[in-house]
């Protein structure tokens, strides 16, 4: 689970660790990045991420 917006969470009313926990009653096999597209805050671990589940280049 992708939670975006992070830089934002000063300034909203909204529970992160809720939303987590709500989320994980669903799946409890999830995985949650941080991302803050404006600080680049977790880009790099959702890159990561992505890049570690491409499936093998073929050489040819």
């Amino acid at each position: 689970m992708i939670l975006n917006k992070n830089d934002l969470l000063p300034y909203l009313d909204f529970d992160v660790d809720q939303t987590i926990e709500h989320a994980c009653r669903v799946n409890p096999d999830l995985e949650i990045i941080m991302v803050s597209a404006k600080t680049g805050e977790g880009v790099e671990a959702w890159a990561d991420w992505i890049v570690g589940r491409l499936p093998p280049a073929i050489e040819t």
